[in-house]
């Protein structure tokens, strides 16, 4: 009987004594295959043996988007000349033992496949002293072909250099993306990484530039803040739900923070980044209809359960967990982050402190305005003319609504059946701008322009290293940029509804609201565009004015919040005013 799908050696179909038992460098590589698939896949692995290690500092230098260049050092335990050599023998691991060990896993790695497999498709240089003795030792592999161990002088722990990565598969290496490309995905390895060890310090040079550098700290929200950036740590809130069988931790953004894809939402299982595709459906069937179809929070969420509920051992890159009862785990995902979304933190709580003493009226002091001592009824009975002169308009459901002045120049103030309304005009006027904005676009799609004469814009190494992560990301929404030398770049063609003699701020701002070189994204664009146009605060308007913004603003989807995520508006009821008073 023929095995059809069986090829010969000589290319034919079941020709006799045509299988043979692979050469171990074939095998290494077909391995390397499956756990490095770019140069983040070399960083992850190098990280977590560090980790595993107990390191309390991790030292990354890059060059070259990491083919030319990755190395790992750290103050972990380090090895002794006889695992320094075993550890780049495939399946050779400290982790396990027995296949009962599995169930009790708590390490990063386990494999034992990492160093084999990287070494048999680089240059690779190990330093390493263990914990207590007097010398170190240095391994160099190329190829996974050991070629020199020595004694070294080296301080406690691990240094791993790991330089031409795919220089002898040319074949693997024609298939990795840019240089700048490979770099971005480097940063968020590390940041994927680095945000779940908070006491564990972490410095990430690349091509001679300090791009990171994260201190230890005992505080989770800290690292957070350390490595999503503060803008970014203002929008999540904490969710925590405790079973006896699992525990869920993380921040969260509220709705109205939300993206076009899923890669700001980091899903973590027992310290491990993980892709799920059924753990993401619980989280968005939690924010239900809270998010449009096709938009996706942002945040950190880690599961903790017991090794025996969880088999991490599915995927060669460790990406992909197995749970014992699948659906159990979901279910509860899903619940907390519906139970989080019922409490909305993001709603800020009315705080009105009083006091130790109130200023007496004195008996000289002016009337109230009558059109301020006026009620909602008596106001009513005005014509639907003079209700637009005098700043009534139809709120919802038969609600009446009252000007009644602004303050500082910045909040206007009205007067509802229900109590006061406080809005901030610019974060109204700039989610009103920009949902007309991304109306407009969809309508128009993405029609650029060219200018007359290119604009041109001075960068700062930062802000050209995160260009050029993001330059095809900016062409497809309409912006082509090129190199013009010394820190100058030139704006060859910009979306339409971008004023030339503008391009070259909101190019920046673009730039300057990117963290860790991510995705840059049309919203930003448009908020960005929308909080420059809005009006400002401090600018004096009449009622005619800020009645008109109100009526704009209530046909506006997600009113609520601006698209940097601040309030638009408070609500102070009439009875929270009279408790105050002591009126209850």
């Amino acid at each position: 009987m023929r095995l059809a799908g069986f090829v010969g050696s000589k290319g034919g179909v079941g020709v006799a004594g045509s299988i043979r038992v692979l050469p171990p460098r074939v095998i290494d590589q077909i391995a390397a295959g499956e756990v490095v698939e770019r140069p983040a896949s070399v960083l992850k692995e190098l990280l977590e043996n560090s980790l595993d290690a107990g390191a309390s500092t991790v030292e990354v230098r890059a060059a070259g988007g990491g083919i030319d260049l990755i190395e790992v050092s750290d103050n972990g335990s380090g090895m002794d000349r006889v695992d320094a050599v075993e550890a780049f023998k495939r399946h050779a691991t400290s982790k396990i033992r027995s296949l009962e060990d599995l169930a009790r896993l708590s390490s990063l790695g386990f494999r034992g496949e990492a160093l084999s497999s990287i070494a048999s498709v680089s240059r690779v240089e190990l330093l390493t002293r263990f914990r207590g003795e007097q010398e170190g030792t240095r391994v160099i592999v190329e190829a996974g072909v050991i070629k020199e161990v020595t004694a070294w002088g080296a301080p406690e722990g691990t240094l791993v250099r790991v330089e031409g990565l795919f220089y002898n598969v040319p074949a693997r290496r024609k298939f990795l993306r840019t240089q700048a490309t490979e770099a971005h995905h480097l940063k968020e390895t590390m940041e994927r990484i680095g945000v779940l060890h908070p006491g564990v310090g972490f410095s990430y040079q690349y091509e001679d530039r300090k791009s990171l550098q994260w201190p230890c700290t005992d505080q989770w929200a800290q690292r957070l803040r350390q490595v999503l950036g503060q803008e970014h740590f203002s929008r999540l809130f904490l969710m925590e739900c405790s079973q006896r069988w699992c525990k869920i931790r993380g921040y969260i953004s509220d709705p109205n923070y939300n993206r076009p894809t899923a890669s700001e939402l980091w899903l973590y299982v027992n310290n491990r980044a993980i892709q799920d595709r059924l753990l993401l459906g619980a989280v968005l069937r939690g924010y239900g209809q809270l998010l449009d179809r096709g938009r996706y929070p942002t945040g950190v969420i880690c599961l903790e359960l017991s090794p025996q509920e969880v088999d991490v051992n599915v995927h060669p890159a460790k990406r992909e967990v197995r749970f014992r009862d699948p659906r159990r785990v979901q279910e509860e995902l899903y619940l907390c982050v519906k139970r989080f979304l019922r409490e909305q933190p993001w709603v800020r709580p009315l705080d009105i402190s009083l006091g130790s003493s109130i200023p007496r009226i004195s008996e000289n002091t002016g009337a109230i305005p009558k059109n301020l001592a006026l009620g909602l009824r008596e106001w009513g009975g005005f014509s639907q003319g003079l209700e637009v002169q005098q700043g009534l308009r139809e709120w919802e459901q038969g609600q009446s609504i009252r000007y009644v002045g602004q303050a500082q120049g910045t909040y206007l103030i009205f007067e509802t059946q229900e109590g006061l309304l406080l809005v901030d005009q610019h974060a109204a006027h700039e989610r009103i701008l920009f949902e007309e904005l991304k109306a407009q676009r969809e309508k128009q799609g993405t029609p650029s322009q060219r200018p007359l004469l290119a604009e041109l814009v001075q960068l700062d190494p930062p802000q050209e290293e995160i260009l050029e992560g993001i330059r095809f990301r900016l062409a497809e929404l309409g912006w082509v940029v090129e190199p013009f030398g010394s820190g100058h770049w030139r704006i060859l063609s910009l979306p339409l509804w971008v004023d030339p003699a503008q391009a070259p701020k909101l190019l920046k701002e673009i730039l300057d609201t990117r963290s860790g070189n991510r995705a840059v994204e049309l919203e930003s664009v448009l908020a960005s565009l929308a909080c420059r146009e809005a009006v400002k605060a401090g600018k004096k308007i009449g009622p005619m004015e800020a009645m008109d913004l109100l009526d704009r603003m209530r046909k506006t989807p997600a009113w609520g919040l601006c698209p940097h995520g601040r309030p638009v508006y408070i609500q102070i009821p009439f009875s929270e005013l009279r408790r105050r008073f002591g009126r209850s």
